[in-house]
């Protein structure tokens, strides 16, 4: 068995935790009221109450909550197994992970924002195959082209700012980077390159030559606003502890530089996209649908049969009989 939403399974550790707590209020009940009233007190306050049911009727409203959350986590079983073959082009998606990609004048941050929207692109695709990339003065390969979506987000997932690489934005890197995690496969490839622009090292124009011959098309996509951010310096916790400042004390603020990426688009034939300003990516999923078809591979694909429906019942019929149970006692 799995689970077709594992974000929901995390709950369980909250539920978990709630009813410790709980337990932990039930075995030290006494103590506690102790402190707040005096037990004749309490006892008024609770005379027409049966605190034995009012126990077992919590454990049971508990008990139906966590059932309601392993419902929402959509347990599922393999009902049956396809061997299929895909068809489809090759992408490699390169992300900026330089410093002033922590800048939050898009929520959370301008890295943040790019991983979710490379998510929801590779949730988008069906059988092109995917690979993953990361560059900041220099690009790193993190996973070539695979039809292994799965993979792809956690590739895509752990990708973070880590400032001992070498800083900058190094556009050239990127693109030979890429390049080099293509296969020699005579297929439509592309490119998406995500950044703020801002920094650029290495000589971008040289590589574009390369780029046109093997026909490969760069989709650029800028993040960031035009106005400037400060550039956030953060502590082992991820706590904003200070900001970027030049060598005079006088803060840094990072602007997007769009003007290398519209000219890297529109020299391999691609696209740019404004991420700030909300920019649809419709349109590099309608241009890569056009790319050349080739890269055949069987895979095995799993057919899941849904089981959110009984826990969801049980939770219903628990919530129903709790409201029946009768906490007052009857004093007749």
């Amino acid at each position: 068995m799995s689970f077709g939403s594992n974000n929901w399974v995390y709950g369980l550790i909250v539920l978990v935790l709630m009813i410790s707590i709980y337990i932990f209020y039930l075995w030290n009940r006494k103590r506690i009221i102790l402190k707040l009233m005096s037990i004749q007190l309490f006892a008024r306050i609770n005379e027409h109450i049966d605190i034995n049911v009012l126990k077992y009727s919590t454990f049971i409203f508990i008990a139906s909550i966590i059932f309601i959350t392993i419902a929402l986590a959509r347990p599922r079983y393999n009902k049956s197994t396809e061997i299929v073959k895909t068809r489809g082009s090759e992408i490699m998606i390169m992300i900026d992970v330089s410093l002033s990609m922590l800048c939050e004048d898009i929520a959370p941050n301008r890295l943040e924002r790019a991983k979710i929207a490379m998510l929801d692109f590779v949730d988008m695709m069906d059988q092109d195959a995917i690979g993953v990339g990361k560059f900041a003065g220099e690009g790193y390969l993190l996973s070539p082209p695979s039809i292994d979506y799965d993979a792809t987000k956690q590739f895509i997932e752990s990708i973070y700012v880590n400032p001992n690489m070498k800083p900058g934005t190094n556009l050239e890197s990127a693109i030979k980077t890429s390049i080099k995690g293509f296969s020699d496969k005579e297929i439509g490839k592309a490119i998406i390159l995500i950044t703020d622009g801002e920094g650029n090292l290495g000589d971008y124009k040289g590589i574009l030559k390369e780029t046109n011959e093997k026909g490969i098309r760069i989709f650029s996509i800028g993040v960031g606003s035009e106005r400037g951010e400060p550039i956030p310096i953060k502590n082992e916790t991820g706590k904003v502890v200070d900001y970027k400042k030049d060598i005079k004390g006088k803060l840094v603020l990072s602007k997007l530089n769009d003007n290398a990426l519209k000219e890297i688009a529109r020299e391999t034939n691609g696209s740019f996209y404004n991420a700030y300003q909300g920019s649809s990516f419709s349109g590099i999923i309608n241009s890569i649908s056009q790319l050349k078809k080739g890269f055949s591979k069987e895979r095995i694909k799993v057919n899941y049969g849904e089981l959110f429906q009984i826990p969801l019942f049980i939770a219903f019929f628990l919530l129903l009989y709790n409201i029946l149970i009768p906490i007052r006692r009857n004093d007749k």
